[in-house]
């Protein structure tokens, strides 16, 4: 059972339903957790990367972006970058 108002347990079913294959149902799930939490960092590099999947460039690029200006240091920030600079081209 999950509690309406945990943004971490929304995040941790986001990453479970990545891993089954289920990108809508995680993108649900992670957008549900910047609802209830609005500077999870780690959910919008989730959201990016399924953006990225969808070839949903604009909103990749808007959801890394907030990611890395929510968390520079992060160990996901060089990837992030990169992808931002590949997103760009």
């Amino acid at each position: 059972e999950i509690s309406d108002d945990d943004p971490d347990a929304f995040y941790n079913l986001g990453v479970w339903l990545t891993n089954l294959g289920d990108q809508e149902g995680a993108l649900a799930a992670f957008l549900k957790t910047i609802e209830l939490k609005e500077d999870y960092a780690d959910a919008y590099y989730q959201i990016g990367t399924l953006y990225i999947n969808q070839n949903n460039v604009e909103e990749a690029i808007k959801n890394l972006e907030k990611f890395l200006e929510l968390a520079p240091e992060h160990e996901k920030a060089p990837v992030s970058r990169q992808l931002l600079d590949y997103l760009k081209k």
